[in-house]
C-alpha cells in the first residue's frame, strides 16, 4: 500500500526561472534592505559560492567502487552553506565581522513565486496525492534555503495546506541523492521506502553502488522512470533542450504515476 508521495521542487513543480539580471537585481534588493548598501554585494551574488550539485563527483565505473570512492561521493554531498560563505568571503578578502551569515542566507532566499511559475498540471497532482490521503512530502537541493523558506514558499504558492512536510539539503546537511535527505522524507511521512515514491526531474539520478532514489523511495517512480528512460542523457544538463526535455521527463512521469497506474492501492 503506498502511504507517501516524495516531489523533487525544481523543473517539477515550478519552471520558468526568471533571467540572471531580474533575480540578481531582487538579491541586490534584499541585501540592501538587510545590511545597507555594502561593495561586496554585487560580487557576492555572482560569486560561485560551494561546490555544484549537478556537478558532483563521479566515479568511472560507479559497479567497482572503493570504500574511498564512496566516502569521496558522500563527501562531495555534503552540504555546508554557512561555512562557504565564509570561506567565499576569506577567499575574497572580505572581511565578515559585521556579516551575520545566518542573516545572509535567509536574505538569498528569493520567494520562489518571483523568480518562477507552477509547471502545467504539477499543482494539481499535489492535491490529486493529498485528496487520496497520502502524505505528500517535498524534497529539494537548495542552497540558501531552509525547511523553514521553503515552507513560505508554499505557502505564498497556496500549496502548503495539500503538502505535510519539506525537506531542504541546507537543513539536512545533505544534498540527493545521498540517502540521509531520502530516509528524512520518510520520516516526516512515516512511511517505509516501500510504502513511498518519487516524483522529480532527474529520474536517473542514483547514489553508486547503492539503490537509487526511485527505488529506495519505492515502486510506483521506477516504473514511471522505466517509461522515461533514455530520454534525458545525463551529459547534456544545462542546456535549455536539455531543460526542456528533462520537464517533459518530469510531466511524463507524473502522468505514467497518476493515470497509468489505477490499479495501485492509496
Amino acid at each position: 500500500m503506498l502511504r507517501a508521495a516524495l516531489f523533487d521542487v525544481g523543473d517539477t513543480l515550478v519552471e520558468h526561472w526568471a533571467p540572471r539580471d531580474r533575480l540578481d537585481a531582487l538579491l541586490r534588493e534584499a541585501l540592501r534592505r538587510e545590511f545597507g548598501q555594502q561593495d561586496w554585494h554585487k560580487q557576492f551574488i555572482g560569486g560561485s559560492i560551494g561546490p555544484s550539485a549537478s556537478t558532483v563527483w563521479q566515479p568511472s565505473s560507479a559497479e567497482h567502487l572503493t570504500r574511498e570512492e564512496e566516502r569521496q561521493h558522500d563527501d562531495a554531498l555534503k552540504q555546508e552553506t554557512l561555512r562557504w560563505y565564509a570561506e567565499w568571503f576569506r577567499n575574497a578578502q572580505i572581511g565578515i565581522d559585521d556579516v551575520d551569515l545566518e542573516r545572509l542566507r535567509v536574505a538569498m532566499t528569493v520567494p520562489l513565486d518571483l523568480v518562477s511559475t507552477p509547471v502545467p498540471g504539477a499543482f494539481t497532482a499535489v492535491r490529486w496525492c493529498k485528496a487520496k490521503g497520502l502524505r505528500v512530502v517535498l524534497v529539494t537541493n537548495t542552497l540558501s534555503r531552509g525547511d523553514e523558506e521553503v515552507w513560505k514558499d508554499w505557502r505564498r504558492f497556496g500549496l502548503a495546506d495539500a503538502i505535510d512536510g519539506v525537506v531542504s539539503s541546507h537543513s539536512v546537511g545533505w544534498q540527493k541523492p545521498h540517502r540521509a535527505i531520502y530516509d528524512r522524507a520518510l520520516q516526516i511521512a512515516g512511511a517505509l521506502p516501500k510504502e513511498a515514491f518519487m516524483v522529480g526531474d532527474r529520474l536517473d539520478a542514483r547514489h553508486p553502488r547503492r539503490e537509487a532514489p526511485w527505488s529506495t523511495c519505492g515502486l510506483a517512480t521506477h516504473r514511471a522512470s522505466a517509461a522515461c528512460r533514455g530520454r534525458a542523457g545525463r551529459d547534456d544538463h544545462g542546456s535549455h533542450r536539455a531543460a526542456r526535455r528533462r520537464r517533459a521527463v518530469a510531466r511524463r512521469a507524473l502522468r505514467t504515476v497518476f493515470l497509468v497506474r489505477p490499479g495501485w492501492r492509496c
